[in-house]
């Protein structure tokens, strides 16, 4: 989803001025409006608008609409926001900005129509969830007023016929499930990712709220999000995107994701600085374009796996791997492209991945000190981010990944930087930087690596993504000075490096491409065997609340994968180095993809998996529920890649 034409005037006067009321109500958004998929107009980056909380409160109504073709359309967001003279109508995701302890109210509603040609629907104990429209009491700021809705365990039913799934036998020769694969029917959800909240209805669930398709013009379906922001959240860039499992990854490809920004409860240094909000998306085929455009791993590549595994015992099971050998890696392609292409704020990147004159452009004064919050919001695209100054490398100044500050002090961010000569960030991975605009007429250009993924994963080229240009300064110089921590509380994952884990858990990517079949599976559970996720399952881990686990990752594919689980930030105890997060507090981690020993080598057990391990932190009370894990490559999630967790006082 791109900037729309029509509305690009509107937009950019929200940009630099107060919020307008439109000229009516949500029912005239088709004035402002043509269709989903228009690209600006100018090459200039402009922040998205962006809409703040009043009375510790941010109520905000998001409209889903756009083709009903499900597999190929373009969709898109409308947003009305109400203030007292009318409502506000945005044609873009906007940057939801709260602070600690606030509240957010989300009215989803998804306008989009049953598929033309939809298969028979199929979803698990079926309940149906209604909800008011969001009252006028609490569109202005009240907690009250909440709608009624009707709730229990399950999916919504969406008033259709439907087949319930029938159990699948496992393979008697495999040992495992094949997937399921729902097709897509436009149905929609929202996560908010990162945020440290509960995942129960009206929260952070997306177990049980699933939004069919309208029923009919005067019927869509709809439901109200209540997000409690707790004291402690990490100040910090968070992001919301819609995660209905089997229409994730054509979803996110549409464009529908935007920031939340989370800052401290009294100000702090990125409250005094200029924000410039960089949001990466992808476009593109939903699914995989899995060309392989490299030869096979590299000696160094198989060094570092074998160094990761020194002193340990990986999992193994009988007979070989779990639960079969890695499929081979198909053979090269001449010339490969990118498998996906990329935006900035909307902007797509030119063709020339080596471009800098058509690269999406932002400014920055000489002397001036900018606050950048870059969130990769896209489906499947890795990015691993370098800076150069003039064409020469510089290091990027960062202060913060994943919304975690690297440098706390009793407690409290410090916002020091710590310099990084590159940044990995995978999808849905965030980092926040300072930028100091030097000499006038440096040009700071932004680019992402070539991205060794694996013979089996996309092809993601090095290519630039933005500019940044400095101009002359017309006024007094911004000075950034690192202050004193302006508010000491207990940080929310303080001392989680010396907590004892009550249990140590092992999990295994697999994958089967014949099948398209994607699972994680527990290796340490001698009963457990590789399934797709379903809905309306049972969880396959309970935990207590309260309790600390190390759980390692094991990748065994030929290509990478990303572990991210909801609900909860993990302590990186073990992984490649330090700029893929190794001590660091992150939602998201990259899990190298795995390689035999001699290139064409499958006898016996050469396969060296890639790994992870991480400190899970369950000690939270406002976790208590059901939430799920998956790799954060949407096209392996909706692939089956999935699976649910419930933590219990």
């Amino acid at each position: 989803m791109a900037i729309f034409v029509a509305f690009f005037a509107l937009l950019a006067s929200l940009l630099t001025g107060p919020l307008a009321p439109s000229s009516g109500a949500q029912s005239d958004t088709e004035k402002y409006l043509t269709q989903c998929g228009q690209v600006p107009n100018s090459l200039k980056v402009f922040n998205p608008p962006e809409l703040r909380s009043t009375n510790g409160v941010l109520s905000v109504t998001l409209t889903m609409q756009g083709d009903p073709d499900p597999v190929n359309s373009t969709l898109c967001y409308v947003w009305s926001y109400p203030t007292k003279s009318g409502s506000v109508l945005l044609a873009e995701p906007p940057t939801l900005h709260v602070k600690q302890g606030e509240k957010i109210f989300i009215k989803l509603v998804n306008t989009l129509t049953i598929p033309p040609a939809a298969q028979p629907h199929v979803i698990t104990n079926g309940v149906t969830i209604n909800q008011d429209p969001m009252p006028d009491s609490m569109a202005m700021g009240s907690s009250s007023g909440m709608g009624k809705m009707d709730m229990s365990n399950g999916h919504l039913a969406c008033n259709q016929p439907y087949t319930p799934p029938t159990p699948q036998p496992r393979n008697k020769q495999t040992g495992r499930v094949y997937g399921y694969h729902r097709p897509a029917w436009n149905e929609t959800n929202l996560h908010f990712h990162g945020l440290n909240i509960s995942p129960k209805s009206p929260g952070d669930d997306v177990v049980s709220i699933l939004l069919c398709p309208e029923l009919s013009s005067l019927s869509p379906s709809s439901f109200l999000y209540e997000l409690d922001i707790p004291d402690n959240e990490p100040p910090g860039t968070y992001w919301y995107h819609p995660h209905p499992h089997g229409e994730s990854d054509h979803q996110l490809l549409s464009g529908l994701t935007g920031v939340i920004i989370i800052d401290t409860a009294t100000k702090s240094l990125p409250d005094t600085l200029p924000n410039k909000v960089i949001v990466i998306r992808d476009e593109g085929t939903a699914g995989e374009a899995r060309p392989r455009w490299g030869g096979g791993p590299s000696a160094q590549h198989i060094a570092m796996l074998e160094q990761q595994f020194t002193g340990q015992n990986f999992y193994k099971r009988p007979g070989g791997y779990p639960f079969q050998d890695p499929d081979q890696c198909p053979p090269p392609v001449k010339n490969p492209q990118d498998a996906k292409a990329v935006t900035v704020n909307h902007v797509p990147l030119p063709a020339d991945p080596k471009a800098v004159n058509n690269l999406p452009i932002t400014t920055i004064a000489s002397g001036e000190t900018d606050y950048y919050r870059l969130a990769n919001t896209s489906s499947d695209t890795i990015l691993d981010v370098v800076a150069t100054v003039n064409g020469k490398p510089a290091n990027i100044m960062v202060t913060s990944r994943d919304s975690v500050p690297l440098v706390y002090s009793k407690g409290a961010p410090t916002w020091q930087a710590v310099p990084f000569d590159h940044v990995f960030v995978p999808p849905a991975s965030r980092f926040e930087f300072y930028l100091t605009g030097t000499n006038p007429g440096d040009k700071i250009v932004f680019t992402t690596l070539t991205i060794d993924s694996g013979c089996w994963g996309d092809v993601t080229l090095q290519r630039n993504l933005f500019l940044v240009v400095v101009t002359p300064s017309k006024g007094k110089q911004q000075i950034a000075r690192l202050p004193q921590p302006t508010r000491i509380t207990k940080q929310r994952f303080a001392d989680l490096y010396n907590a004892v884990p009550v249990a140590h858990r092992v999990f295994a990517f697999t994958e089967y491409n014949a099948q398209g079949d994607f699972y994680i599976t527990e290796l340490s559970n001698p009963k457990a065997y590789e399934k797709p996720y379903t809905m309306g399952e049972p969880p396959e881990i309970t935990v207590k609340a309260g309790t600390v686990e190390d759980w390692t990752i094991l990748d065994y594919t030929q290509e990478t994968h990303m572990f991210h689980i909801h609900q909860i930030h993990f302590l990186v105890l073990h992984a490649k180095d330090y700029e893929f997060g190794l001590g660091q507090l992150l939602d998201t981690v990259n899990v190298p993809y795995g390689a035999f020993k001699a290139p064409g080598d499958t006898s016996g057990n050469d396969f060296i998996p890639g790994s992870v391990t991480l400190r899970m932190d369950f000690r939270d009370k406002d976790i208590i529920g059901e939430f799920p894990f998956h790799c954060h490559i949407l096209a392996h999630e909706d692939g089956g890649m999935m699976a649910n967790i419930r933590v219990v006082p």
